[in-house]
Formats: C-alpha cells, sequence, structure tokens
C-alpha cells in the first residue's frame, strides 16, 4: 500500500507541475502580447495617430499626445519608425477585420489608403462625425407637405401703381424733380395739395394758392377790425 501511495503521489506532483507550467507559459504569452498592443499603441500616438482609440478615449488620456507628436525625433528617424510599423502593420493586422482599410484624402488632396487604426486624428474625427450623421438620418420625421396660398396683388392696383411709376420716370425725364405722394403710401393731412408735375399747371395751381391765402388774410384782418370796435 504503502509503494502504490508513493507512486500515485508523484504522478499527481508531476501532473501538478505541468499543469503550473502550462499556467505559467500562458500567463507569459498573454503578458508579453499585451506589451506588445501597449508598445505599438504608444507608437502610434507619439507619432500623431488614431491607435484606434475613440474621441472620447483620447480626451481622457492623462498624456498631451498632440505636444507629445510635436516633440517627436527628426525627420530620419520618424520616417523609420514609420517604415517599422508599416512592416508590423502589414504583418500582424493584414488579416485582421476590427481594423480594415480605408480611404482618405491627406492635406495635399491625394488619395491614400490606410488602416483605421492609421488615420491622423483630424481625418478619423472627420469620419466619425460623418458615420454619426448618416446613422441618424433614420431618426429624421418628415411630416405631411402642405400647399401655402401665395400672395397676387390686386392688378388694378397694380395698374395704378405702375402708371404712377410710368408717369413719374417721364416726368423725371422731361423736368425737374418736384415731389408726387403717389409714389409713398401714407396718411395725409386735410390741407395737404398735390401739385401738378406740369410746370405750367403747376405755376397757376400755386398763383391760385397764393391769392386764396391773400383773400382769407383780408377777411380775417376785417373781422379782427370789428371786433376792436
Amino acid at each position: 500500500m504503502n509503494a502504490r501511495s508513493s507512486k500515485h503521489d508523484e504522478k499527481d506532483k508531476s501532473q501538478s507541475g505541468s499543469r503550473k507550467s502550462h499556467r505559467s507559459d500562458d500567463q507569459s504569452d498573454k503578458i508579453k502580447a499585451a506589451l506588445e498592443r501597449k508598445a505599438k499603441l504608444y507608437d502610434q500616438l507619439q507619432r500623431g495617430k488614431t491607435g484606434g482609440l475613440s474621441e472620447e478615449k483620447f480626451q481622457n488620456s492623462l498624456v498631451d499626445w498632440d505636444r507629445k507628436a510635436l516633440a517627436s525625433t527628426s525627420d530620419e528617424e520618424e520616417q523609420e519608425q514609420d517604415r517599422n510599423a508599416e512592416d508590423h502593420r502589414k504583418q500582424n493586422l493584414a488579416d485582421s477585420s476590427d481594423d480594415p482599410l480605408v480611404e482618405y484624402e491627406d492635406e495635399f488632396g491625394r488619395t491614400r489608403t490606410a488602416r483605421k487604426s492609421e488615420l491622423p486624428r483630424h481625418v478619423h474625427r472627420e469620419q466619425q462625425k460623418a458615420e454619426e450623421n448618416s446613422s441618424n438620418e433614420h431618426m429624421v420625421t418628415y411630416g405631411p407637405s402642405t400647399n401655402f396660398p401665395v400672395y397676387k396683388p390686386d392688378p388694378t392696383q397694380r395698374a395704378r401703381e405702375m402708371g404712377n411709376k410710368e408717369g413719374i420716370a417721364s416726368y423725371k425725364r422731361s423736368g425737374p424733380d418736384h415731389f408726387d405722394s403717389r409714389s409713398e403710401k401714407r396718411h395725409r393731412g386735410a390741407g395737404f395739395f398735390q401739385f401738378s408735375q406740369d410746370e405750367e399747371i403747376r405755376k397757376r395751381q400755386m398763383d391760385e394758392l397764393h391769392e386764396e391765402r391773400q383773400t382769407t388774410q383780408k377777411r380775417r384782418s376785417g373781422l379782427d377790425d370789428k371786433i376792436e370796435k
């Protein structure tokens, strides 16, 4: 019994050690993959890329990635990083459905193709807004169309107004400018008088009005004399 028990214990220890070894290897692989993802994300953000982050996550980040991108390495080092990142991207993301290839227009008007996570941040924001607007179109509710009446002026009034304008235009072409009340729509006082636009008729009207004024003044003066006596 003791020999069998000893063999059984040794077998259990061997199996237990094997399971622990497998778990340790799996955990190491997960940690390594997580570190690689973080390193890749850091590299993309440092070079001014989106790294696949949403706008909300990017704004809530404790690091000012825009400033860090401006303070990045020289052009040659950045080009080398781009080449390395491109090779790494082709190797690891070629078959990824979560990071599709998309087309965008760069600052020079050229059509470029890149993975969604490699898009410049300003392009990523514009595409997000376009997607949100297109997704909200189905929420718009259109009411029934109605016909609205269109204002049509009275033909007689319209002809009168056009006649006044033509008369004013012809008068302006033939003589000096005088006030014409027909060109203004407003109320006048009881003593208002519209003089003619014809110079001869206008002069005669003004002379007659002057004579009427003098006659009225004489009558008032005679009444004042009678009252004083």
